[in-house]
């Protein structure tokens, strides 16, 4: 079987939650924001790739339904008909992912598995060695990897990027990224958001992450080339709302904007009046011009548990949609 290289990423390495909880585990409504599921942070973004901040669901709500399992499986649509028009025999498998949690609602393993022209092609598990610290990081274990044989060396590649915690002060923390040794910075203080700052006190290479925020609030994320100048930066944009009698300040992302010369992708989260995230959009523009963008609709059962997501890809030049589908099923504790 000649080359893959398989890579599921979406726009954007982190966005934020639709719900409060800076540390991950309480706070999960305030203003007008209602408990979700998902922690729009790092839901259907590269974050879910970074396997040491697994923040993808809000542990409350997991708990809170005794949650013991969630399968996730990944279909895109043949020729791009409406889900309506299509078979299920168009439905041709992408990925699985299987989510295994504690009574507590942390998760405890993910199972991760691929597919290729309708067959499964490799698998990959990584399991968990204790609960998330407040920042949402947690040290695991990638147990497996069984891939299909391979001919003439050629590699099947699926990557999952593992970090250990190097250093946390009041100022910074610092991860390095076990397979390359580059290292992943959260600049935690705003008052040393400054390039001089950062240089100073990161020192960090052209290949190291910054992140200023934490990994649930980030504001923005980028390399650095001479010490000050920045590269492939995203920056975030945030509603706020308020509640003045309890003082209660409650954060919801609204806009992400990464530039990639000469391309600019723009997500916007969508809410409803009671604050409901319900779908999100990825918008792709050159040169100011519209050129492409996905609809991604959330849809969830009476207990407001995400059950399907469909992604729908329009193109200026195309009124026929092209889709992919999510959907989600769920195993309880006894």
């Amino acid at each position: 079987m000649g080359k893959i290289v398989y890579s599921i990423g979406l726009i954007g390495i982190v966005l934020l939650s639709c719900n409060r909880d800076v540390t991950g585990e309480n706070d999960i409504s305030s203003g007008n924001s209602v408990p979700f599921l998902f922690r729009m942070n790092a839901m259907f973004t590269d974050a879910e790739q970074n396997v040491s901040f697994p923040i993808w669901f809000n542990d409350s709500i997991v708990s809170k339904h005794k949650i013991s399992k969630i399968t996730r499986r990944f279909y895109i649509i043949e020729k791009g008909e409406n889900e309506e028009d299509g078979s299920q025999e168009a439905w041709m498998p992408r990925e699985k992912k299987e989510y295994f949690f504690g009574k507590s609602g942390q998760l405890e393993r993910l199972n991760v598995l691929y597919y290729f022209d309708d067959q499964k092609i490799g698998n990959v598990s990584f399991v968990y060695q204790g609960n998330k610290d407040k920042y949402g990081f947690a040290p695991v274990t990638r147990i497996s990897d069984q891939l299909v044989d391979q001919e003439d060396d050629d590699e099947l590649s699926f990557y999952h990027a593992i970090h250990k915690k190097i250093k946390v002060t009041d100022k910074f923390l610092a991860f390095q990224q076990i397979q390359t040794g580059d290292y992943l910075f959260y600049m935690l203080n705003s008052k040393f958001w400054g390039p001089l700052s950062v240089d100073s006190i990161l020192s960090p290479t052209p290949k190291d992450v910054i992140v200023l925020g934490s990994p649930y609030f980030p504001s923005k994320i980028y390399r650095v080339q001479n010490k000050v100048n920045e590269m492939d930066v995203q920056s975030f944009g945030y509603r706020k709302n308020s509640k003045t009698k309890q003082k209660i300040k409650n954060k919801n992302v609204q806009t992400l904007i990464r530039q990639e010369y000469p391309f600019e992708y723009k997500r916007t989260i969508l809410t409803d009046k009671q604050g409901k995230c319900g779908e999100y959009i990825d918008s792709t523009f050159s040169e100011g011009k519209f050129l492409t963008r996905t609809l991604s609709e959330i849809h969830s059962n009476t207990k407001n548990l995400p059950v399907k997501i469909i992604h729908k890809k329009q193109v200026k030049s195309d009124s026929s949609n092209r889709l992919s589908i999510e959907i989600l099923t769920y195993e309880f504790q006894h």
